[in-house]
């Protein structure tokens, strides 16, 4: 493999991410917000927030089905959260100040979870 030179008129600049940018906007499309979570892995980390706390999201995935957003409900691999478009299905959260875990752990000590409507910053 060679070294070749950049063509510096076709590179572009690609500003620093911020803490802000791994808030989830859930008006946005399951699929989209599901690569997000991969993207912004590790840092600064997708999130929401629940009841004035942050919510890591490091593991979710689009499943299909008419969705009301910001809403969660119950699914038989855990909790979905309602988008623009279909459910983004969570896999793996980590709460503020405690450790990752699935999210049917999450759900057994947070039964109120399910059900809640989430806020931009709550």
């Amino acid at each position: 493999m060679t070294a070749a030179a950049q063509d510096s008129q076709l590179a572009t600049y690609a500003p620093q991410l911020s803490k802000l940018d791994g808030l989830l906007d859930l008006s946005r499309p399951a699929h989209e917000l599901a690569l997000r979570v991969r993207a912004m892995q590790p840092w600064p980390c997708a999130h929401i927030f629940w009841n004035g706390t942050a919510l890591k999201i490091l593991a979710a995935r689009a499943i299909p089905g008419s969705a009301t957003p910001n809403r969660v409900i119950a699914h038989a691999a855990g909790a979905a959260i309602g988008t623009g478009q279909d459910w983004l299905l969570l896999e793996t959260i980590q709460p503020a100040g405690k450790r990752a875990m699935p999210i049917q752990d999450f759900l057994n000590g947070n039964a109120g979870f399910v059900g809640s409507d989430l806020a931009a910053r709550t």
